[in-house]
């Protein structure tokens, strides 16, 4: 699935951020969340623009701001980019991924204080494989 191109892209490009695909309950306060797809998603990409959302949350607003706009930053006009999925990860995948284009669709939207003064911040991004759009 894109997402976990995704992940481990976020894995590889931001060392220090304890990234998740799924929500985890316990005491986890500062992650950064990749959305898993909503419904089946294809293993099997076509060309086409596929969607894609980053959650990250911080105990501290400020840390929050800076890690959302730090990915933000790093993804939203980046032309033929290239994710690649680790040796380690066991997959039927192809290893890499290539898009042509990755648009932000706006800057890092403020989900606000959700509780227990955790911050989150919400980054939607598109993703093309094949012509532009």
């Amino acid at each position: 699935m894109i997402s976990d191109y995704l992940l481990y892209d976020l894995i590889d490009k931001f060392p220090d951020e304890k990234v998740i695909m799924f929500p985890v309950r316990g005491t986890i306060q500062d992650f950064v969340l990749v959305m898993p797809p909503a419904g089946l998603e294809s293993y099997y990409y076509t060309n086409g623009v596929y969607d894609a959302s980053i959650v990250v949350q911080k105990k501290d607003s400020r840390k929050a701001i800076e890690t959302a706009f730090s990915i933000y930053d790093h993804y939203r006009d980046q032309i033929n980019y290239v994710m690649t999925l680790p040796n380690n990860v066991l997959t039927t995948l192809a290893r890499e991924l290539h898009l042509t284009y990755i648009k932000a669709r706006s800057m890092p939207l403020n989900l606000g204080d959700v509780g227990n003064g955790q911050y989150q911040y919400s980054i939607n991004l598109s993703m093309t494989i094949g012509g532009y759009k």
